[in-house]
């Protein structure tokens, strides 16, 4: 059994009970499921894309790009979580909000919202960024506060604003179905 929360756009589904087996919906034609046991989540793949784990300091970074990070050091379009610790000292939702909020400062907004559900709050920017070198690029940004666990997810996907169309065909169905258990 699972528990299906809408938050914006995005779709969390999360494990009904400590112990329960994640029970993810079929993957969208040309995408498979990445499960994230760390954090009793998943993130949908395109087939033929890259997955990488990190984890630093208590944070955990998961990417899933286009190119090979290992090969290439880097990459330009693709998917980057960070998976905080709980926080300490601030609210999880004021860092949620700020950190959005910093980055829409830093860069050119091209839409932004927020959205409540239960104890998973949001906030979110699509942006052009200058910042980094040529060519632009464009960021979806969400970060997702757990009220409940103080624990806070940032996901960002990018590409090179001349690639943005056709990327954000994919980026915009792994956004749009994110897999987190709202007790952790």
């Amino acid at each position: 059994m699972r528990r299906v929360t809408v938050l914006a756009s995005v779709v969390l589904v999360v494990a009904a009970a400590p112990g329960v087996a994640l029970d993810l919906p079929p993957a969208p034609k040309c995408f498979s499921w990445i499960k994230l046991p760390e954090i009793k989540g998943a993130l949908l793949s395109p087939k033929g894309w890259y997955f990488k784990k990190e984890e630093r300091q208590g944070t955990i970074a998961y990417f899933i790009t286009e190119q090979n990070i290992d090969k290439e050091g880097m990459f330009q379009t693709g998917l980057s979580l960070n998976v905080l610790p709980p926080l300490r000292s601030t609210p999880a939702k004021e860092y949620a909000a700020a950190y959005a909020a910093q980055f829409a400062r830093k860069n050119e907004p091209l839409r932004c919202w927020d959205s409540t559900t239960g104890p998973m709050v949001a906030y979110g920017c699509q942006m052009r960024s200058t910042n980094k070198p040529p060519p632009p690029i464009i960021l979806h940004v969400l970060t997702i506060a757990n009220t409940r666990t103080n624990r806070l997810y940032v996901f960002i996907f990018e590409s090179p604003e001349t690639q943005w169309p056709a990327a954000w065909k994919l980026g915009e169905q792994i956004m749009n179905l994110l897999v987190l258990d709202d007790e952790i």
